[in-house]
């Protein structure tokens, strides 16, 4: 695994081979952990339906690895990325929860592209992303604060 955080932190042109790593059946659970951070780092599209899958597939055993793909789905923006965030805010694990909140913000979306989220009938779902948008506005207080 130390190879592989070498080629996270080296560069993005192990691509081919870090996903040969992460779809192999005999790889660990920690190998496939850091492969996905790698495409969090490098966007790969042909890693993308995999990041999904690993998203989407979550249950109670795995949350780790839906939470380590919603950081890494942050690299890829589109209509199926939102959707996933948004079904992960649903989860049971708060770190899913938490990695889909941060992983919609680095997306750009904002209060009217979440009113579903924000209207629905999920607490915790509306309570993550509530505290992900005061917490960006403390940082934007904060800074706007200390540039005058």
């Amino acid at each position: 695994m130390t190879i592989l955080d070498y080629f996270r932190f080296s560069s993005g042109s192990f691509c081919e081979r870090i996903l040969q790593l992460m779809v192999s059946p005999d790889r660990s659970d920690e190998v496939a952990y850091s492969c996905i951070r790698y495409f969090g780092k490098y966007a790969y599209q042909p890693a993308y339906s995999y990041l999904l899958d690993y998203a989407e597939e979550s249950n109670s055993d795995s949350w780790e690895y839906a939470a380590i793909s919603a950081t890494a789905l942050a690299n890829y923006p589109g209509d199926r990325t939102v959707e996933t965030m948004k079904m992960l805010l649903h989860s049971r694990n708060w770190y899913v929860r938490y990695n889909a909140s941060q992983s919609l913000e680095l997306l750009g979306l904002d209060y009217t592209d979440l009113i579903d989220i924000f209207e629905g009938k999920d607490r915790y779902a509306e309570e993550i992303m509530r505290y992900r948008f005061d917490q960006k506005h403390m940082r934007e207080r904060g800074k706007r604060s200390h540039d005058e």
